[in-house]
């Protein structure tokens, strides 16, 4: 870049090549990268980087001791929460929450919804569930995850074919992900979820990250 073009590189050009390193598991290379930088990597790079590792790693047995140790340091994990306005007021879930005035009818509708996508061809996919129950508990916990109550209480509450737009804390997890990606096709709606680290935009099927996130 520097020798052919005469660029200096900036934060940003790290930023894009750490990205596109990660795209291609080329994993070392982007660490090398971002070790051998000649300014301080900031957020958004350590987040790229962290990202690739997520997605190509595959360690879910290690998670287990990775949260033991946090737990050990006294770190602890933020609860999830998701967040959708309607009428002019926000409402905020929690997973499993069934402290809402219209819980019933949520969660009547989210048995609708789950039945329509697993016709299409949705499963639960426990193995975003870090805790050692059995497979049947872990279906029933992933399926109540707060951003999942919160796409139900949207199609329950708003007009045929309007958006839905959503807020979740945290990172959205890969089966919600593709929960809202089916969604938006059986029922015909545009969602939008701004996680923790970008804006998902579901439409037709798919979604705006091209499932890296």
């Amino acid at each position: 870049m520097v020798n052919e073009c005469n660029i200096t590189p900036i934060l940003e050009h790290y930023g894009y090549m750490v990205d596109l390193y990660g795209l291609a598991n080329r994993l070392r290379e982007a660490l090398e990268l971002v070790e051998t930088m000649h300014m301080a990597p900031n957020v958004v790079i350590w987040v790229s980087l962290m990202a690739a590792c997520r997605i190509h790693g595959k360690r879910w047995e290690n998670v287990g001791e990775v949260r033991q140790l946090m737990k050990h340091k006294g770190i602890w994990k933020e609860r999830g929460h998701s967040k959708i306005e309607m009428d002019n007021e926000i409402h905020e879930f929690l997973t499993a929450d069934k402290s809402h005035k219209h819980a019933d009818d949520i969660y009547g509708k989210l048995a609708e919804v789950v039945c329509k996508l697993k016709q299409v061809g949705y499963a639960p996919n426990t193995s975003v569930v870090l805790i050692d129950v059995d497979e049947d508990e872990k279906k029933d916990m992933v399926l109540l995850h707060s951003e999942k109550l919160v796409l139900c209480y949207g199609l329950l509450r708003s007009n045929n074919g309007s958006p839905i737009h959503i807020i979740k804390n945290l990172r959205i997890c890969e089966d919600c992900h593709n929960f809202m990606k089916l969604a938006s096709k059986v029922f015909e709606r545009e969602i939008v979820v701004r996680d923790r680290t970008r804006f998902h935009h579901y439409r037709d099927g798919s979604c705006s990250c091209k499932d890296y996130w």
